[in-house]
């Protein structure tokens, strides 16, 4: 098989098996698009991972990148502008009631039902999601509007119609969960004394031990791709043992069981299903 890339992988779809049956083709394809960053991806890895996500989809690359965007360590994530079309396809619609650099209201609606969403620059400062190393973030700080936007669309269009989203998060929200660990420890406060010495276990792996605005916190507590971002990094942070990283694996894993469709779901209901 001619394993040579040419324009037609530009926009007919691609089928998995072929494309994973030819590793050749498979990685001349990756060197292709990563040199182009067709996909937002930097390295052939990554443009490889977007190629077969892509193909398992049955998309062509040109309809995947306008639905995704594959991040630097390989993470795809939908993009804002495809959920807006995709909730306007469903029947949704919404308005603006505030939008400035502070502030952004809008209004959902599909069919019978509507919610108002309400976020603001201020709760995402303060809740360190706007903050890196050296304070306010570039794109929170040059494009608030825009971030302010995306992130109550998401949010919102999310609680009202899950399915526009097609179980994944935006670009704007993932490209926030890699800097868990950016901030300084916040020492939690010292536990009351007693006359009589308490035995305690040493280390508590349920909870996160890296300095960071998620140290002390509860594993249980933190949404699964901040899960996923604190594995990836795991490496890079001695206070994660491997028991550590057994419990973190332990509650994604039973995160997906309970998403996985009862056996009784009817046929008709089983496409509108993700996960």
């Amino acid at each position: 098989m001619d394993t040579k890339p040419t324009n037609a992988v530009a926009t007919a779809p691609m089928n998995a098996l072929q494309l994973c049956d030819n590793v050749d083709r498979l990685k001349a394809l990756g060197d292709l698009y990563a040199q182009s960053g067709f996909f937002g991806a930097v390295t052939a890895s990554t443009a490889t991972a977007a190629i077969i996500n892509a193909a398992t989809m049955g998309l062509s690359p040109v309809e995947y990148r306008a639905k995704y965007h594959t991040l630097e360590d390989g993470t795809t994530a939908i993009r804002s502008d495809f959920i807006q079309r995709n909730f306007r396809r469903m029947g949704g619609r919404w308005k603006f009631n505030e939008w400035t650099a502070e502030v952004c209201d809008m209004t959902f609606t599909l069919d019978d039902e509507s919610i108002t969403g309400r976020v603001t620059l201020q709760e995402f400062k303060d809740n360190g999601v706007a903050i890196g190393k050296n304070g306010i973030k570039a794109n929170w700080k040059r494009f608030p509007k825009e971030m302010l936007k995306a992130r109550c669309m998401a949010t919102y269009i999310r609680a009202l119609c899950p399915e526009a989203l097609e179980g994944c998060y935006t670009v704007e929200e993932v490209s926030d969960f890699d800097d868990v660990f950016d901030e300084p420890r916040r020492t939690p406060p010292l536990a009351a004394t007693s006359d009589e010495p308490e035995v305690v276990d040493a280390v508590d792996y349920n909870v996160c031990p890296v300095p960071g605005k998620v140290f002390g916190h509860a594993w249980k507590d933190m949404a699964t791709p901040i899960l996923a971002a604190i594995l990836r990094k795991a490496d890079k942070h001695p206070e994660i043992t491997e028991k550590h990283a057994a419990a973190i694996r332990a509650i994604i894993d039973a995160r997906a069981a309970s998403e996985t469709p009862a056996v009784e779901t009817p046929a008709k209901d089983k496409e509108a299903v993700n996960g």
